[in-house]
């Protein structure tokens, strides 16, 4: 039987044009379609609705464009919203403008706001102090709060591909002993949902618990109408006012299952990449004969890891190890400009060799000038001829691709030739934060299933290279992590969805073709 429609709006999400909001707002529309609740039901806060990608195609998800700027169009966006999710923009003035919001929020009597934070709020370091100064917002102007802090995402790690892939390494500011456990963002939003609907505790995002599905009853039709009462909306989403004052006040910090270091998750993607193994070959290869070695773990400093997340930017940038291309690449080059270097040198021998004819002169003034505009001719032949050699020397022995002469109009295969052709990163100049994958790509962390052949494949989003807030946030958190402050495994994710959550193994054969180096 079709679903009634539910009141709109019920509920809003905010930076959904940012990877964290988008992944989050999937999950929530996921669970939404999953219990056939298609009307649009969430909406999606955006600053750039364009850069929705994937919530442009579920039904169940209106996009609403926003400025933190404009207040009015906050307060016609969220009007008759029961309850927010606020998810703070990256950015420099990530305070300035969670502020307005939840200003906005209290001018229109939003309910409830769920508030997505993170560990290090007990940390005085600039960029994890924000998050403090949002949480006490919050607390001061919204009746009824939650705040879930994540700790160190596992997706984070997708900055580190390139280090990985092209060096081998993968190299972080925080010591071989220092133990933390990262949270995979995926369960991060099955928290977001057990939260927003407590009833479904452990159903967001596995099969439905035969007991839960029969005490989880539906009015039909004629019983509900889209006039419903917000009592009634959540008597039809099966929840109950108690359960969700149960959750008001409280700040839960939500860790992975399980602690780990630096070096054990080398170990773990070096096992799942079969790059551990001497005898057998994995589907990615192995460390036996010309396979990949195994990936290492490597301290970097807080100045070698803020040089390598700014370089993410360049596009042009090719790290030591991977090869570049030069002219002298091509099949044959040496043989060929030897022999031009030889046909020069051979025409500048006959050159000087030649005499001027006698007969070339026509007076005794005439024959004069002849002469000197042969040699100047002469000398300008000389001259260009020493240069042409000269460049053809430069570009057999240079190993400087930014010194090759017309180095502009060469074609560099690591390039892709089609501008439309999908990058590791894309680049901008526009400064916006890192956004999930383009609208005709799959959902974050969706299955694969193009191939036939063996068991389906996760694609990781394609990420904006990280602007300077992203990097001076991770910063602050990998000082954070290093510093000995998150060891702890809290066990809030379990106590609030019933399921353990993703490990480092979990993560990386989910994203193993992405890590996989030569991939």
């Amino acid at each position: 039987m079709t679903q009634p429609p539910l009141p709109e709006p019920a509920l809003a999400i905010t930076a959904c044009d940012s990877f964290e909001g988008q992944t989050l707002a999937i999950k929530l529309a996921k669970f939404l379609e999953k219990h056939h609740y298609e009307t649009k039901l969430l909406i999606c806060l955006a600053r750039d609705p364009e850069k929705c990608g994937y919530l442009k195609d579920l039904p169940n998800c209106k996009l609403v464009k926003i400025s933190y700027d404009d207040p009015t169009t906050i307060a016609i966006a969220i009007r008759d919203i029961q309850t927010v999710v606020l998810v703070p923009e990256i950015e420099d003035k990530r305070v300035e403008w969670a502020n307005s919001f939840v200003d906005v929020m209290a001018q229109e009597n939003v309910i409830r706001c769920i508030l997505i934070s993170s560990i290090g709020t007990d940390d005085k370091r600039e960029h994890l102090d924000r998050f403090v100064r949002v949480e006490e917002k919050v607390k001061g102007s919204i009746k009824r709060w939650t705040i879930l802090r994540e700790g160190f995402p596992f997706q984070a790690l997708f900055y580190w591909i390139r280090m990985i892939r092209d060096q081998g390494v993968l190299g972080m500011p925080i010591e071989p002993e220092i133990e933390f456990a990262p949270l995979e963002l995926g369960n991060l939003g099955d928290a977001l949902v057990s939260v927003i609907f407590p009833t479904r505790r452990g159903d967001c995002d596995h099969d439905d618990d035969q007991d839960q599905k029969n005490d989880c009853s539906k009015p039909d039709e004629e019983s509900f109408h889209s006039t419903a009462t917000p009592e009634e909306a959540l008597s039809f989403l099966c929840i109950e006012e108690k359960d969700l004052k149960r959750f008001d006040g409280q700040v839960y910090t939500l860790t992975g299952p399980e602690r780990t270091t630096g070096p054990k998750l080398v170990e773990e993607l070096n096992r799942v990449l079969s790059y551990d193994s001497e005898s057998e070959e994995g589907e990615y290869g192995s460390q036996t004969g010309d396979g990949p070695k195994p990936i290492v773990y490597k301290y970097l400093s807080r100045d070698e890891t803020r040089a390598y997340l700014v370089n993410l930017r360049d596009k042009n940038r090719r790290p030591d190890s991977r090869p570049r291309f030069k002219i002298t690449d091509l099949p044959g080059i040496h043989g060929a400009l030897r022999l031009f270097r030889q046909a020069t040198e051979a025409l500048k021998s006959q050159q000087s060799a030649s005499p001027v004819q006698p007969s070339s002169f026509q007076g005794k003034g005439k024959g004069r000038q002849s002469v000197s505009n042969a040699e100047d001719a002469k000398d300008a032949e000389e001259d260009a001829a020493n240069d042409l050699s000269a460049k053809l020397n430069s570009m057999d022995t240079c190993d400087d691709p930014e010194q090759l002469p017309l180095a502009e109009e060469l074609i560099d295969p690591l390039e892709p030739l089609d501008p439309k052709a999908p990058e590791e990163f894309e680049h901008e100049d526009s400064g916006e934060p890192l956004v999930p994958e383009t609208p005709e790509a799959p959902e974050p962390g969706q299955l694969d299933q193009s191939d036939d052949e063996g068991p389906p494949k996760h694609r990781r989003p394609k990420l904006k290279a990280p602007i300077d807030a992203e990097v001076d946030l991770m910063l602050d958190l990998l000082d954070y992590i290093g510093e000995g402050r998150a060891t702890f495994q809290s066990g809030d994710l379990e106590k609030l969805t019933g399921i353990k959550g993703a490990n480092a193994k979990d993560f990386f054969e989910k994203y193993a073709e992405d890590f996989a180096r030569g991939s």
